[in-house]
């Protein structure tokens, strides 16, 4: 991983954070491409001022530091191909819900909702841009034919399958953006947890903060002071010696949240590795046991609740039904 620092000059002009960066001595000497460059941003590879910064179109007005992280072995057109994240292997993608408002997919395990900092691994945006810029998804591999936009809102880990919702013009992001931030927004999850709860139901609350890594994978977990709070409500729907099938619902949305709570539970979600499951289960799972199953909001044009659901996986109820 290679750090990029660029200075702008103080009383240089208004300017985009992704052009300023594209204009720099150092982003020209490594022949970055605008392309890339905001891919980056989009990926939090990019930070202004020791703040990290998502939005290309970010007003800069002369006298930040830019840092940029950058891995030119992984950005590297069809590294990923040999780990099998291809654009054949999730197309095409399942349409829950559609109108000319927003679209919810079904995101598949094992696929980024978003652009990485691997510039070759495909993701859900990008797929679902090139999907709906096509009458057949099968052709979607390729270019997209014609612009389309898609506003994306939450996301769900690389491992974790289910709803995923976008809008489909920018006049309905501010709407769907509040639900979002003011926790309006109904998610309900199903998982599979190791053991055997004590409770047919419960509520894990506390407050949330990164708490360290393993190997380059962020670990969250709960503090005393300095992080968010995080309420996850649970029902246990029925389970083995070993495994429990649980539906999870969640008032808050923090980054790991079910995971973290059911691990510090004695219960981590079944393949999830970073927070205490066996690495053999993952290898046997294919991914950690976790699916966004259902998502309920308030339509921007109608003012109706949309319920979108996707189905749990066949699996879920094997690994607990009896011994996998």
């Amino acid at each position: 991983m290679r750090k990029i620092t660029c200075r702008l000059p103080a009383g240089g002009g208004a300017s985009r954070l992704d052009v300023a960066i594209a204009q720099s001595p150092e982003a020209a000497a490594l022949k970055l491409s605008r392309g890339l460059i905001r891919k980056l941003i989009v990926a939090g590879a990019v930070y202004v001022n020791g703040k990290r910064v998502r939005v290309a179109s970010r007003a800069l007005h002369g006298g930040e530091i830019i840092n940029l992280y950058w891995d030119s072995k992984r950005a590297t057109p069809g590294t990923s191909a040999a780990e099998g994240y291809t654009a054949e292997k999730f197309l095409p993608l399942r349409v829950l819900y559609e109108d000319e408002a927003v679209i919810c997919f079904d995101k598949p395990a094992g696929l980024p909702t978003q652009p990485t900092l691997d510039e070759a691994r495909v993701n859900l945006y990008e797929l679902a841009k090139r999907q709906l810029a096509h009458a057949d998804g099968a052709t979607a591999a390729h270019a997209p034919a014609r612009p389309v936009y898609l506003g994306l809102h939450h996301r769900l880990d690389r491992d974790t399958s289910g709803v995923v919702l976008f809008t489909r013009d920018k006049k309905y992001n501010a709407f769907i953006a509040d639900q979002f931030r003011a926790h309006k927004i109904a998610k309900l999850y199903v998982a599979v947890v190791h053991g055997k709860l004590k409770q047919p139901e419960g509520r894990l609350e506390s407050f949330l903060a990164p708490v360290g890594k393993k190997g380059k994978r962020a670990k969250f977990g709960s503090v005393r002071s300095g992080g968010k709070k995080a309420i996850t409500d649970y029902l246990v729907l029925g389970g083995n010696r070993e495994f429990t099938l649980v539906e999870v619902r969640i008032a808050t949305g923090r980054t790991h949240q079910i995971r973290v709570h059911f691990s510090e539970m004695g219960h981590p979600v079944a393949g999830d590795t970073l927070y205490g499951s066996d690495p053999a289960l993952y290898g046997k799972a294919g991914r950690h046991l976790l699916h966004a199953h259902a998502l309920t909001f308030e339509h921007p044009v109608t003012g109706g609740h949309v319920r979108v659901e996707s189905p749990v996986p066949q699996e879920f109820r094997q690994w607990v039904s009896s011994k996998p």
